[in-house]
């Protein structure tokens, strides 16, 4: 068992029930189902110009995975609520669970991404556990988008180490780096489109 403590605070209304209540408060004691929580970025290289995710997942000691509340951003914080409910009853068996948090299009810089749960009904004072967390950097990657045509592939190669990626049904805009293209400052690089105008 380990301790954790919150690092924001905030309030949920009309969650399953109709009750209010406040995930401000106290620090909480991490259960083991919390022990092997995984973290990660979705592009693993994103970009200012793509849509960036979290991707959250665990295993839980019964059947009431958690669930998805909000995920919001604040300068370089980014913040993930989970909600773990037990208000209906839950198999007794381990199960795996997964969360997906959209954070939209992300400026370029450095985030630190916090992720944590809240119980539902919840004790009294309110507890809230951080349970993972990731630091990732939004930049300018090397990528490119195309108009009046269906694209069907994309190759992007760096000229200056040889390496070439293939894409195939590429939808725009597309990121050379996020698909496994290694680039550094100098190289030559270039990118080739396949694809018909309707």
């Amino acid at each position: 068992m380990s301790s954790a403590t919150i690092r924001q605070c905030g309030t949920l209304f009309g969650i399953v029930t109709t009750a209010l209540f406040s995930i401000c408060g106290v620090p909480g004691v991490v259960s083991a189902e919390f022990s092997s929580v995984e973290v990660t970025v979705e592009p693993a290289s994103p970009s200012f110009y793509q849509p960036t995710s979290l991707l959250i997942s665990g295993t839980s000691s019964d059947t009431c995975g958690p669930e998805l509340v909000e995920a919001t951003s604040n300068g370089a914080s980014v913040d993930v609520v989970l909600l773990r409910s037990k208000l209906w009853s839950c198999g007794q068996a381990f199960s795996f669970w997964k969360v997906e948090a959209d954070l939209g299009l992300l400026p370029i810089g450095f985030y630190s991404a916090a992720v944590r749960v809240v119980d539902l009904p919840p004790p009294f004072p309110s507890q809230s556990y951080t349970i993972g967390g990731t630091d990732f950097e939004v930049k300018e990657r090397f990528g490119g988008t195309s108009h009046g045509a269906a694209v069907k592939g994309v190759v992007c190669k760096n000229f200056t180490s040889g390496q070439r990626i293939v894409i195939r049904g590429a939808e725009p805009p597309w990121n050379c780096e996020a698909s496994g293209l290694v680039v550094n400052s100098g190289d030559k690089v270039g990118f080739r489109v396949r694809g018909a105008v309707p």
